[in-house]
């Protein structure tokens, strides 16, 4: 569980907590069933390049009910790339890939929470394969990032970081995501200066309405002229808009480098928990946020 700076008086907890678990006992009638995302879907377009992060929970929570919700809404939406986190089992990760039939995956397998990517074959090109960055500082990264090289069909070719950052309330990770942010700055300033980059992933902290000295990623923040967090603006909207909407908080980011700014066309939370009874109980606590880049 995700925990902002702050806390909920006690009461509403408990009642939040109740929810959570009465929530979990219940599965859908039919999971197999066809699913209707006709409220939550985005159009998609092969002309832009629609990327995608999702927290995906423990990867698979209900075994083959989550298998078939995840296919199914990888199959209505289409998006180019998904950067997962939270891929708990691998064997569960690689059925979900082989019942889709224009998408390959790779993960990095590092523990029990692990990074991937998927991609659409027929419209990206692998241009390096995923491959861990940054040195594995435990205190840091608890999970160590990887990097993507993928290019679109349209031309536009990106280096793709995902990361699942510490989680939780407390100085101590706070402290432990702010040096993060100072680690990736640094790697992208020194490494990747004039390619065009974007970092996604479960950040677990917000970007927006909080003071400076309290946001780890404030360094970006602050370099306007090279980096954005292209959903800024799904921060400051409200908790319809948030990637977590059981706390709420908006804590799944996408960040862009200044070669991206103007294809930056969209981005969005796709919030299939309006369209899936029990979304959070079988398939995740998190939404997904996608971003489309247009040449």
């Amino acid at each position: 569980m995700k925990f902002r700076r702050f806390l909920f008086p006690l009461f509403g907890a408990l009642i939040f907590l109740y929810a959570c678990e009465k929530q979990k006992s219940v599965i859908p009638d039919d999971p197999d069933g066809p699913l209707d995302l006709s409220g939550c879907l985005t159009p998609e377009s092969s002309d832009s390049f629609e990327i995608m992060t999702w927290n995906i929970e423990h990867f698979p929570l209900s075994s083959k009910i989550t298998i078939d919700l995840v296919k199914q809404i990888i199959e209505l939406q289409r998006p180019d790339v998904v950067a997962f986190q939270e891929i708990s089992s691998i064997s569960d990760f690689n059925v979900l890939t082989d019942q889709l039939n224009d998408y390959e995956s790779q993960v990095y397998v590092s523990g029990d929470l692990n990074l991937g990517f998927m991609y659409k074959s027929s419209e990206i090109s692998i241009l390096s394969d995923v491959t861990p960055i940054l040195d594995p500082d435990a205190f840091a990264w608890p999970r160590q990032p990887i990097q993507l090289e993928v290019k679109h069909k349209n031309g536009i070719a990106v280096k793709l970081i995902t990361l699942h950052l510490k989680c939780c309330d407390g100085i101590e990770n706070f402290l432990r995501r702010k040096d993060a942010s100072a680690q990736l700055k640094s790697y992208i300033d020194e490494n990747l200066s004039n390619d065009g980059v974007i970092v996604l992933g479960d950040f677990n902290d917000e970007i927006y309405g909080i003071p400076e000295s309290e946001n780890p990623f404030f360094n970006f923040i602050a370099d306007s002229t090279n980096f954005a967090f292209a959903d800024m603006d799904l921060a400051k909207l409200g908790k319809d808009d948030w990637s977590y909407p059981s706390w709420p908080s908006h804590i799944d980011h996408i960040l862009i480098t200044n070669e991206l700014f103007e294809m930056a066309k969209e981005t969005l939370t796709l919030p299939f928990d309006n369209c899936i009874e029990n979304y959070h109980a079988n398939v995740s606590d998190h939404r997904p946020v996608m971003i489309k880049l247009t040449k």
